[in-house]
Formats: structure tokens, C-alpha cells, sequence
């Protein structure tokens, strides 16, 4: 529980920001690829222990998108 203390949390543009830049030049043919290099990249350049996240690719006209989640922590200490 983070207690409303923005302390406890980190910066979310700075998250986007480096995302940004991560995937800029990357060729990756599998989302799943890419969704697992950027968890990975977020648990080493943020102070985080979890991250989950889900990547959509909007790429089928019959369908609203294709999505992967993956969920990665940091090994315990």
C-alpha cells in the first residue's frame, strides 16, 4: 500500500520517455518479444520489484486489437 505518498511511486513520464526510446530502432517480429524485453527494461532502470504489463497491436480490421500480458519481478534479494 503506497498511502497516497508520492514517494512511493515513480515517475510516469519518465517511464513513457524511456519506453520511448527503448523500442525506437527495435525490430522485433513477436509482440511478446517486445513485451517481455520492455518489463525486463523496466525492472532494471526503475526502482520496481513487479511489473505487469500488456502490449496491443492494432492490426486486424475484425478485430479491436491482439494483446500480450507478461508479469515479471525482481528475484528476491
Amino acid at each position: 500500500v503506497l498511502g497516497d505518498d508520492l514517494s512511493r511511486t515513480i515517475d510516469y513520464a519518465a517511464v513513457c520517455e524511456s519506453l520511448r526510446r527503448f523500442v525506437a530502432g527495435r525490430q522485433d517480429k513477436l509482440i511478446e518479444t517486445l513485451a517481455h524485453e520492455m518489463a525486463e527494461h523496466l525492472l532494471k532502470f526503475f526502482r520496481l520489484s513487479r511489473v505487469e504489463l500488456e502490449l496491443r497491436k492494432f492490426v486486424l480490421p475484425e478485430t479491436r486489437h491482439v494483446a500480450v500480458r507478461v508479469v515479471r519481478q525482481v528475484a528476491e534479494r
